[in-house]
């Protein structure tokens, strides 16, 4: 009786570890602009805005796209992404994959953290109550999914 309940144990473990183990399409976020997590949407700028599509992560200084997001557990997803431009290493010509870990709080905000330990916070923001000029900015219909961006 105890072998039973040991390979049942290990059989729903194995289960677990399949489901969150996972390859998913997109992150579980509202696409649309995010802000780091202290400020408010009205003092956004360069250095603390990103804007979240189904495909990547961009910034003022990168534009990272997912190549695979793997499900860790109910919240936790690993993103391997391609990334181009001035916050990437420039040993690697502007261009690198990176590894973030992403703690999904709610379909508008998250957490992350990369390989070399860089972490921060951020959520969404409805483009009307950003600074210009991002306010005004004419995004890409197809990028976004009919929210107020």
């Amino acid at each position: 009786m105890k072998c039973t309940g040991v390979i049942a144990a290990i059989g729903l473990s194995m289960i677990t570890a399949a489901v969150y183990a996972e390859t998913v399409a997109a992150l579980p976020l509202d696409q649309g602009y995010y802000v780091a997590g202290h400020l408010p949407c009205g003092q956004a700028s360069n250095a603390t805005l990103m804007l979240v599509s189904s495909n990547g992560i961009s910034s003022a200084r990168s534009l990272c796209e997912f190549q695979k997001i793997q499900r860790v557990d109910a919240t936790t997803f690993r993103a391997h992404s391609h990334c181009e431009g001035l916050e990437v290493d420039e040993g690697n010509r502007g261009q690198a994959v990176h590894i973030v870990t992403y703690e999904i709080l709610a379909r508008t905000a998250f957490r992350f953290r990369n390989e070399d330990g860089w972490s921060g916070s951020a959520r969404r923001c409805a483009q009307s109550t950003l600074p210009e000029p991002w306010r005004g900015n004419d995004t890409d219909k197809e990028t976004f999914d009919g929210h107020d961006r």
